[in-house]
């Protein structure tokens, strides 16, 4: 179980180290303004993500390590998906050209936010190789970051920077398809009755995430309607930072994943202890030095006092993962799963509300913390009243 916890961790650290080394060394060829833009064109690929996603990473997860024919979840999972983002390209680029984006950064947002959706990681994490899925990250990183090393200095464009990320988009798929080659010659396409009994599966899921995300991925959005680029550029580096923690952190709650869905008894106590533990020394380093990382990152002379309580987010949101993934979805109750993040968003808008007409510019960190507060206590409060102390034993 630990080199599984490793292995996620691993995985989460690649896509923790490439913003933290894209980021300073684009600020130094162009500008934080430069840096905001992009940040909220990653904010439209990211949705684009999470449609193509659909919820499988979660269901094909389960259905693959259940069913006895695993090559029928993955024919139809990649049906799905393919479906999916060959419908996304149709219906968002019209609504891109409206929004006056250019060629280039449609394509940019197309690209990577199709290729995140198709990344098989569930796959990957139904068959425990989370390592190997991290060394193809890291080739396709290492790869976008030696173009932009080499391009960025001659050419300080928005349109470079793209341009890489369209690289580790593409290279990352590559990689992947090469690994599963074998399995990719066998692939046949679903019938029309398996791929609506694929969504179906996954629509609850989907629901839930796209509920759930809505807490977590608009602030950058919104913030872009009334404040200026640099705002958004101090705002987006401070919650990537928080989210690649959160990403890191969470590795515990995924790692157990796969093994709750045919754990009859969990420890509760002893998963928490697990996450406590592994959050609590990134978590100090994050409160102690919050400007200073961000100074290092931004090349500016940026001070954020109370506003570094976004960086208690990832610890809050690790032990939810616990609760969510462990006690909810694992067993299946995808129904309660999307009931409880309805309550989340539904809480977490009143207090967006609220801060906003409080603090203006700078609700978007508190936000962000209620979020994981109120996330944390209703998994807490659902998982303990319906398996009371039973899961601490």
């Amino acid at each position: 179980m630990f080199r599984v916890i490793l292995d996620f961790i691993l995985y989460r650290s690649v896509n923790l180290l490439f913003p933290l080394l894209t980021i300073p060394l684009i600020v130094n060829y162009t500008s934080a303004n430069l840096i905001g833009e992009l940040f909220i064109l990653q904010a439209y690929s990211f949705w684009l993500s999470l449609f193509v996603d659909f919820g499988f990473i979660r269901t094909a997860v389960v259905d693959y390590l259940k069913d006895n024919e695993p090559e029928k979840v993955f024919n139809r999972t990649l049906t799905c998906q393919s479906v999916l983002a060959f419908l996304l390209i149709i219906i968002t680029f019209p609504v891109f050209l409206y929004l006056k984006l250019s060629l280039l950064e449609i394509i940019f947002v197309l690209t990577t936010g199709i290729t995140q959706g198709l990344v098989p990681k569930w796959l990957y994490q139904a068959e425990a190789r989370m390592l190997q899925l991290s060394i193809r990250e890291s080739a396709s990183k290492v790869l976008a970051l030696l173009f932009l090393i080499c391009l960025l200095p001659k050419f300080k464009t928005l349109d470079t920077i793209m341009l890489s990320y369209i690289l580790m988009s593409v290279s990352i798929l590559l990689l992947i398809v090469f690994d599963y080659w074998d399995k990719l010659r066998e692939f046949n396409l679903s019938s029309l009755s398996e791929i609506k009994n694929g969504f179906m599966k996954s629509l609850a899921v989907f629901k839930m995430r796209l509920v759930g995300n809505g807490y977590l991925n608009l602030n950058v959005i919104l913030l872009s309607v009334f404040s200026s680029p640099e705002i958004i550029a101090v705002y987006g580096v401070c919650e990537r930072l928080a989210k690649a923690m959160a990403s890191i952190l969470t590795a515990v709650g995924e790692a157990l994943f796969p093994v709750s869905v045919n754990r009859e008894n969990s420890s509760l106590k002893q998963d928490l202890t697990i996450s406590i533990s592994v959050s609590l020394i990134p978590t100090l380093i994050m409160l102690m030095f919050p400007n200073e990382i961000i100074n290092l990152l931004l090349s500016s002379n940026i001070n954020i006092t109370m506003e570094r309580l976004i960086f208690l987010t990832p610890a809050l949101f690790s032990l939810s993962s616990i609760f969510s993934l462990c006690y909810v979805t694992s067993k299946g109750d995808y129904k309660a799963e999307f009931y409880i993040q309805s309550c989340i968003l539904f809480s977490s808008l009143i207090g967006t509300v609220l801060l906003y007409s409080a603090i203006k510019e700078s609700y978007p960190y508190y936000s962000f913390f209620l979020s994981s507060i109120i996330s944390l206590v209703f998994y807490a409060l659902y998982v303990l009243k319906k398996e009371g102390l039973r899961v601490f034993n």
